[in-house]
């Protein structure tokens, strides 16, 4: 009696390690895990492919039925589907319902956290972040990709030859590129072999200073530092790949700068002149800088300075700074 309650237990682990083969699984983003880029949606439809359509529900928006049964189709992909969502902020449910040639309907759930570009979210503590240069989850781009390239593929400055555009050539995308990124010397920053884990980054402020300690030097040689600055939170303001606005900030000056400096927005800022007015965060011309906007930065040096308040070309008090422009 024993021995067959050993066996109708081991069978059971069995079928708990190794999914069957007509099983949808959610590859990425992985069930309560977080992560960063929403560009991907990857899942298996089972090994046996006779899943001929899928539909794709996240956050109760359906895509409806998708058809991945066409020759073209499965001569490229095999059971894989590759899909480019749009997820929420925060915490998304993704259901994907499968379709067989008998109208069996199968199915695979996923809760997940997306953070976005935003370096200083953090997801809830149940929720791991997603780590893709794994070995176990390499095994299963390897079909496709090259998942260990040696150090002349990654050191190729060719999107067409470098590996790692092949998957992240679209975060490039964008006006303004960091110099190494532009030229997909990815592994200057993402180290293939000196770190715990494959492609992990050094802390920023040790990393950055690498190529930037000349101008980080300058800025905390200051009597004042901005306290991102002064941790070495480059991130918190800068893109490291590529960005729409210049200095690859994540956003427009203001909208970096009051991300978390909220507080100024809800008073009087500066102070009310002779109008009743507020002096303007933007939306007029920057008197010191031709054909650019008013913005935060100009008046406060958004790395260090000699005053408190951070004001430019070294001044320390108010009425100094307000005579750059207004010289009465």
């Amino acid at each position: 009696m024993m021995k067959i309650i050993w066996m109708v237990l081991f069978a059971f682990a069995l079928t708990s390690i190794y999914a069957p083969a007509w099983a949808i699984e959610i590859f990425y983003p992985k069930d309560m895990t977080s992560f960063i880029k929403s560009n991907y949606l990857i899942a298996f439809m089972g090994e046996d492919l006779d899943v001929d359509q899928v539909n794709v529900v996240i956050n109760g928006v359906e895509s409806g039925y998708i058809d991945i049964s066409g020759a073209d189709y499965r001569s490229y992909f095999a059971d894989k589907l590759i899909l480019e969502p749009e997820f929420d902020l925060g915490e998304n449910v993704i259901l994907l319902q499968g379709s067989t040639a008998t109208g069996e309907i199968r199915e695979a759930r996923a809760t997940v956290y997306y953070l976005g570009d935003d370096p200083m979210a953090r997801a809830p503590k149940n929720f791991a972040p997603f780590i893709m240069h794994k070995k176990e989850h390499e095994q299963k781009c390897g079909d496709c990709h090259d998942m260990n390239p040696d150090r002349v593929a990654l050191s190729s400055i060719s999107m067409e030859n470098n590996p790692c555009a092949s998957c992240h050539r679209r975060m490039l995308n964008d006006s303004y590129v960091h110099g190494p990124a532009g030229v997909f010397r990815c592994v200057y920053c993402h180290r293939d072999s000196s770190m715990s884990q494959k492609y992990l980054v050094p802390q920023e402020a040790q990393l950055c200073m690498e190529c930037h300690e000349e101008k980080i030097g300058e800025f905390k040689s200051r009597k004042y530092v901005h306290g991102p600055v002064a941790v070495g939170l480059c991130l918190a303001c800068h893109d490291p790949h590529a960005s729409s606005f210049p200095a690859q900030l994540r956003s427009k000056t203001n909208d970096t700068c009051l991300s978390c400096h909220v507080t100024v927005v809800k008073n009087v800022h500066v102070g009310r002149g002779v109008g009743g007015g507020a002096h303007p965060l933007r939306g007029v011309d920057d008197p010191l800088r031709r054909g650019r906007e008013l913005s935060c930065a100009s008046c406060h040096d958004p790395h260090s300075g000699e005053g408190r308040s951070l004001f430019i070309r070294g001044e320390k008090g108010r009425f100094a700074l307000c005579q750059h422009c207004h010289q009465k």
